[in-house]
């Protein structure tokens, strides 16, 4: 029996694509190293998937007080 991933699964791999990423590169370093695979990927997605919201929401913040900023000095007289 297959059973697909739902919507909500795709959407989060895809919008944290680049901290899966990271992930899989802390995975196969680690492993190498001879950590199981599977406790550092379930202890460290969390904080990198975190850490990447993190980040996107800074940026968002920054540039929507930049476009208030720019029409803060529009609008003066």
């Amino acid at each position: 029996m297959w059973i697909e991933p739902g919507l909500l699964p795709m959407v989060l791999v895809v919008s944290a694509l680049p901290a899966f990423a990271v992930g899989s590169v802390l995975v196969r370093t680690l492993g190498r190293l001879g950590v199981s695979q599977l406790t550092t990927f379930m202890s460290a997605m969390p904080f990198l998937i975190a850490g990447w919201y993190f980040f996107v929401g800074w940026l968002l913040d920054r540039w929507r007080y930049r476009q208030r900023k720019r029409l803060a000095v529009m609008q003066q007289p």
